[in-house]
């Protein structure tokens, strides 16, 4: 008897979801999952109280006082956000709160990409990934940033393609639908971050590649979906046209100049790479990359694993590129690639003996509360040991990063006005 490809995603999935089903048919693991993805909100939310402002916060904050269609250094969507919630409550850390809402909202489409695709299991240890990645336990750049509405509408557009994709059979009206706000997603998160045409693109890709899928291309809901996405994303093609492409060639100059491959290069290289160890941890980051890597050795074009690979690839490389064209990288931008990595470390999770699951779970867990209690205590409180020259401060990481500590200490900028703020130093430039 021969079966479709198509018939056989749906018995592998089906499989997958029993399998799900007999190991929490005794739900204390699933309860102990569900319980620290809580528990990492809470920590979110104390810690948004307990620490003072990034640099990049403050920066937002700043220029989100002038609303404007965009900004030079990103799309609008943050600022908005900021000058909206500034406006009823003021610059407090209130002002932070949507944002924490929106880093907590990224776990809904994670988990409801991941079900869909490997089923329940696979979604609960990719949330429980997710959270105990340290970066995004900590986002030690603040959350007051683009990557938070970035993150949650990426992940809110592939949970909508995903049910195109690989959901059940349904009506013609419901694939409108779900095109739509797929576009409705990518638009926005377009107005969040120009790095989120790396998405759509790996979504091309896939569609492309996949015998299956390829027919997508020559029907008119998902040029309907990209239409929707354009008119959401207009104002910043309105701003930068009224200012001669200044963010545009700005972003763009961060990309490009001339391939090397010399030992600076390779030396950047190495450092991107131990930036995301750090970020990740070796407990997470580790078994993220052999899962990535199985992935590479799936021969079906059309399959979830390689949809989700395209997701992850396209920035992946962009950015491994990048090193090697004499630009310097920030280690966060390579998170958008890792975001569509976790379900399919899930996936691999999720084929563990329960045992190693236990085990491996609660030793990562502990592992990453410590660092970020110690984080935390750390930017709350400064560092542990006393400056005795002007060379010392440099030791400290956050010290141009959390709350200008050096400027509480002064009082002749009091005298200007009780709500001025002066820097000593902030710098937005590509030239080292």
């Amino acid at each position: 008897m021969a079966f479709s490809a198509q018939a056989i995603d749906v018995l592998q999935r089906d499989a997958t979801v029993g399998l799900s089903a007999r190991l929490f048919a005794r739900p204390t693991l699933a309860k102990m999952i569900i319980a620290f993805v809580a528990a990492c909100a809470l920590g979110k939310v104390f810690a948004a109280w307990a620490t003072g402002f990034t640099g990049d916060e403050t920066y937002t904050i700043v220029i989100a006082r002038t609303l404007a269609l965009s900004y030079f250094d990103h799309p609008p969507l943050h600022q908005w956000i900021v000058h909206g919630f500034a406006t009823l409550l003021g610059e407090a850390w209130w002002v932070r709160v949507p944002f924490l809402l929106m880093a907590i909202a990224i776990n809904v489409p994670l988990y409801g990409v991941t079900r869909r695709l490997f089923g329940v299991n696979a979604a609960l240890w990719a949330l429980f990934t997710f959270n105990a990645a340290p970066y995004f336990m900590a986002w030690p750049d603040g959350v007051i940033v683009p990557d938070v509405p970035l993150f949650l509408y990426l992940a809110a557009a592939s949970w909508a393609t995903t049910e195109i994709l690989f959901g059940p059979p349904r009506s013609k009206a419901a694939h409108w639908v779900l095109w739509m706000v797929a576009g409705l997603a990518f638009g926005c998160a377009g107005l969040s971050k120009y790095s989120a045409i790396f998405t759509p693109i790996g979504l091309l890709c896939f569609l492309v590649g996949s015998p299956r899928h390829r027919r997508w291309i020559l029907r008119p809901e998902p040029y309907a979906g990209a239409a929707l996405a354009f008119a959401i994303f207009a104002p910043v093609i309105v701003w930068n046209c009224r200012n001669h492409w200044i963010s545009f060639a700005f972003q763009s100059n961060r990309a490009v100049t001339g391939l090397a491959f010399d030992l600076p290069a390779l030396r950047a290289f190495a450092e991107a790479t131990g930036a995301q160890v750090a970020l990740l941890s070796p407990w997470i980051g580790t078994p993220l990359l052999i899962a990535v890597a199985a992935t590479l050795r799936l021969r079906n074009p059309g399959g979830a694993e390689r949809f989700l690979l395209c997701l992850v690839a396209v920035p992946l490389l962009f950015f491994v590129l990048m090193q090697f064209l004499g630009k310097r990288i920030i280690p966060h931008w390579f998170n958008l690639a890792w975001l569509f990595a976790f379900p399919l470390l899930g996936r691999w999770l999720s084929a563990k003996p329960e045992g190693w699951l236990r085990a491996w779970a609660s030793k990562s867990a502990a592992l990453s509360a410590g660092m970020f209690a110690a984080y935390i205590v750390y930017v709350a409180s400064g560092p542990f040991w006393t400056a005795t020259n002007a060379h010392v401060q440099f030791r400290d990481p956050t010290h141009w990063s959390y709350n200008w500590r050096d400027l509480t200490e002064a009082t002749a900028w009091r005298a200007l006005s009780p709500t001025a703020g002066v820097g000593s130093r902030y710098v937005r430039s590509n030239r080292p």
